[in-house]
């Protein structure tokens, strides 16, 4: 895992030093105020024998709280501040290969806040935490499969990173990574797109 998160950086540093002019326009992705609504499609939650029937799709929102706090002599007026939420859906089919039709729907509704700074004009990068629950209920025909157990909420806490990349003042796409503290059951990695309102 060093290893990935070590290749991971190290891309991370070309890919801004061949970005361009790295000193800052003086303009934030975050603007304190704004709105900005993601779409993700992400690994599945649950992991093991656990069939997904489909990705983890995500809807997100975050309201910009403050920006521009941090005068720095490269990279200028940074920083911000958001609070949102996130919204994630997931299906499996937990027996398939046993032949029975038991599934399983999952539904993730968490609170999020992030810190922004932006390294690069047009790129977004973020970090922060979330927290929230993760709701289970059963779904299919559950006539050979025993569904108590499988109709619960738990308790989800973690931290997520990532970053986005505006082709547009409005529109912008990149990737996000995801850790559950408590039980993993977020998705580990989603590619998002985001609207600024």
């Amino acid at each position: 895992m060093k290893k990935f998160f070590a290749l991971l950086f190290a891309a991370f540093t070309c890919f801004a030093a061949q970005a361009g002019d790295l000193r800052a326009t003086g303009m934030t992705m975050v603007d304190k105020g704004g709105f900005t609504l993601g779409i993700g499609v992400g690994t599945p939650g649950y992991g093991g024998a656990n069939k997904a029937v489909m990705p983890m799709i995500t809807v997100d929102g975050q309201w910009g709280l403050a920006s521009g706090f941090i005068n720095s002599k490269h990279f200028g007026n940074n920083g911000a501040v958001d609070l949102g939420f996130q919204y994630g859906i997931c299906g499996y089919n937990l027996w398939k290969e046993a032949g029975l039709k038991g599934g399983v729907m999952q539904n993730m509704v968490v609170l999020r806040s992030a810190f922004h700074y932006q390294f690069v004009k047009k790129l977004d990068t973020y970090a922060g935490f979330f927290g929230g629950c993760d709701i289970s209920s059963p779904t299919g025909d559950w006539s050979d499969v025993q569904k108590d157990g499988w109709d619960h909420a738990d308790s989800m806490f973690g931290m997520y990173w990532g970053g986005k990349w505006y082709f547009t003042d409005v529109f912008g796409a990149g990737i996000e990574f995801e850790d559950d503290f408590i039980r993993g059951n977020a998705p580990i990695v989603s590619a998002k797109v985001s609207f600024k309102f």
